[in-house]
């Protein structure tokens, strides 16, 4: 049933009663129940208000629009859906690209490095003090 519309039958009724007892907490609350069943938060606030525009300071259509604000918002907040990231992110592929030119450079240079031919230290001929003449 959408806020908009006509109240089915069963919540016409329900406002009736609090309508005809309007002290009794309990119409009150079976309202409420049926309004939040039926997600015509709209509708009911609409009579409170109707009633609270009437009589400025009646404490129970006061209290009730207070019930059914936070009954919205508390079905609002259970029904919410969290928001996929549509936003693309900046220079991903660019990113990407840099680190494999780090990683072939780096490699390059190992490469270079050991492939460089230097003999070892161990490897050279060493030289033999020389001879004193006479």
């Amino acid at each position: 049933m959408s806020d908009a519309g006509a109240p089915s039958e069963t919540l016409q009724a329900a406002w009736d009663a609090c309508v005809a007892a309007w002290d009794e907490q309990k119409r009150h609350d079976a309202l409420i129940q049926l309004v939040a069943a039926n997600g015509t938060y709209a509708w009911a606030a609409g009579r409170y208000r109707t009633i609270t525009t009437e009589r400025p300071d009646d404490a129970i259509a006061k209290r009730q629009l207070d019930r059914l604000s936070r009954a919205a918002m508390a079905t609002m907040f259970a029904s919410a859906t969290p928001r996929r990231d549509t936003e693309p992110k900046p220079y991903r592929a660019t990113m990407a690209i840099l680190a494999m030119m780090i990683v072939a450079v780096v490699a390059g240079l190992l490469y270079a490095m050991v492939s460089s031919g230097k003999p070892a230290p161990a490897d050279q001929p060493q030289s033999t003090p020389a001879t004193p003449k006479r």
